[in-house]
Parts: structure tokens; sequence; C-alpha cells
């Protein structure tokens, strides 16, 4: 569902061409067109651009599947969820917004609610935040938001910037998305929070919890009994500089990350005979080169066992015979291709 502004008659301003770029005309960006609109309407100020550049950092968009039979999907917590709003559900979850509030929608997704709201009430201020970078390009890639951006109607925030907006959730309508809502948990209970007023937003100890593992829920669950307070951030998701700004932006006491994949030991590699780790490909092919040594090695014994029943070892004629007999052994040995030990 697209955002349409009547007014909307002057074509937005073209990315300006970087100094010594003598080329006639607007240089062509590479992006889509939709996007590319709504981040020069973004332009002008410094914070702004800021998050022109964050935007423009999320180029890994994996855990979103859109295009084919299905509908959109986004992978989270190792499940597919179908995350578009639309009919009865997108007027529903809107039901209770008033013209003329300033209305914060947590999760823009894919922007289905945000343009929902600035169409149908014209008096309505808007302030949409997304945990995820991607999801945030898409939702300027498929909606149309360059009259909102431009006179200020549509406020962005991305990630971190949810810190700036706690204190003021209280004046605030809060729209929350049907999908998102049940997967930014830890985001939902510090609104939740602000909106109640439970927990004061000052003097609060911060903690970031690195999104992905297996016990996250459980961790950020014992650390909130201590006392803290419990940010996420999605290191697998977020380009490093995010990352950096979220750290700054939050100054957490202490950061705590959880390994999103658990392997084995022995997957990869094994304690050897002599306390050595040894990598697994090429301890396998040793381990059997050794087996065939020693499985020689116990029928030359053998074979020698049973001459030297045969003929003791202390006359000379008995060594001759030893001699004789080995000597013929290896001998028919060599002229046999076929029992040629191998190497």
């Amino acid at each position: 569902m697209t955002e349409v502004d009547s007014s909307h008659s002057a074509p937005p301003p073209a990315f300006v061409p970087e100094a010594g770029d003598t080329t006639e005309g607007p240089r062509v960006s590479g992006l889509e067109s939709t996007l590319e609109e709504n981040l020069c309407a973004l332009l002008g100020e410094s914070t702004r651009e800021q998050l022109v550049q964050r935007i423009l950092w999320a180029e890994n968009g994996k855990h979103v599947i859109i295009g084919g039979p299905n509908p959109p999907l986004y992978r989270a917590q190792g499940k597919l969820r179908e995350f578009v709003v639309d009919g009865d559900d997108l007027e529903e979850s809107v039901r209770d917004v008033r013209d003329g509030e300033t209305v914060f929608v947590f999760g823009i997704s894919l922007g289905e609610q945000a343009a929902h709201i600035l169409r149908t009430r014209p008096n309505c201020m808007v302030i949409a935040w997304e945990r995820d970078p991607w999801l945030m390009r898409l939702a300027l890639t498929r909606q149309d938001y360059w009259k909102s951006l431009s006179t200020g109607r549509l406020q962005l925030a991305l990630g971190a910037d949810l810190l700036d907006h706690v204190p003021h959730l209280h004046e605030y309508r809060l729209v929350l998305h049907p999908v998102l809502r049940g997967i930014y948990t830890d985001e939902l209970r510090l609104v939740s929070e602000s909106v109640s007023g439970e927990t004061p937003s000052e003097g609060r100890r911060w903690i970031g919890v690195g999104m992905g593992g297996v016990v996250v829920t459980d961790l950020a669950d014992a650390l909130r009994s201590e006392g803290y307070t419990v940010f996420p951030l999605e290191l697998q998701r977020w380009e490093p500089r995010e990352t950096r700004l979220a750290l700054e932006r939050l100054r957490p006491e202490y950061v705590i990350t959880t390994p999103t994949r658990q392997r084995r030991a022995t997957n990869s590699t094994f304690r050897s005979s002599r306390g050595r780790s040894t990598p697994r490909r090429t301890a396998r092919p040793a381990r059997r080169r050794r087996r065939r040594r020693s499985t020689s090695s116990r029928c030359a014994r053998a074979t020698w066992r049973s001459c030297a029943r045969q003929a003791s070892p202390r006359s000379s004629t008995s060594r001759s015979a030893w001699t004789s007999r080995s000597d013929a052994r290896w001998s028919s040995r060599a002229r046999s291709p076929a029992a040629t030990p191998r190497r």
C-alpha cells in the first residue's frame, strides 16, 4: 500500500554530485527511484543525513524473503513469519488513532501502517521506529514518503534511536506491529515501562545483549532481576558502524554476547596421544596408515614365529633354513604385483 501525495508535483532533488564531478545532470546513484526520493527528502540536517548513511549501510537482507509464490517472510528466532499487514488487520491495528495525535509506530516493517495513518489522518505526526535497518530500507523502497519526510510529518528512528523517544512515549499514541511486537520483546518492555511509568528513564544501568543465541531470553530475565536494563544488539545483522553508534549512544556497563552456533569439539579437532590438537582432516589418513603398518608387522611376527618353530635358530642348519624360507617368501612377493605392499 503506497501513500499518495496530491501536492507532489515537483520532482525531488537529485543527489548532489561529488566535488570534481563534471558530469552534467543528476548523478546516477544506482538506487531504486522511490528509495532515492525518500532519502533525498532526509538531506539537509546532519542528524538526518547520518540516518541516510545508516540506511545505506544495510546491504544484507537474507533474513527477509520477498518474491515468488509465497508472501513476504521474515526470519527470526529460527522461524519464518509472514509480516505483511493489510486489509482488516491494518485497519484494526490503527483503530484507536485519532486525527491530530502524535503516533509512535513500533516496527515500521514494510511501511503499511505509517502510510495508512498519513493518508487517512492528515493532521497526525508519525514517528516510525525500526530495529532492523534492512526493513527500514525496504519500507522506503516500497512506500512514497517524500512529502511527509520533507514536511516533517514523518520522522524515522533506527535501532538505538529508540532511547531518544523513551522519555516521551507516554505522550504518544502507540501503534504496535502485529508480528514484530512478538520479536522485539526487549524493546517493547522498554516502551511499556515508559508508557506506564514503572521505571524512570534516568539512572538506568544498561547492558547490551547480542541477539541470536539460544539462551537470550533467560539471560535477559536474569539480568533484569539484578537491576539492569537490557537493550538488544543485532550484532549479526547490523553493520559494525551501526553497532558502534549504538554503543556510543547506549554507554552500557557490559556487553554480553551469546554464541549463535554451538560446535562440537570432536567435529573439528581431536586430541592426539601427545596432547596436541590436530585437525581431523589430516589426522584420519594418518590413523589409517598406522593401522596398515601395524597389521603388516603382526603378519611378519606371526610368520617369523611359525618358521622359528620349524627350525631352531641355534644351529647353522636352522639358520640357513630360515634364510632360505625368508628369501623365497620375499622373492615370491616381489614377483607378484598384487602382493606388493602399499605405500
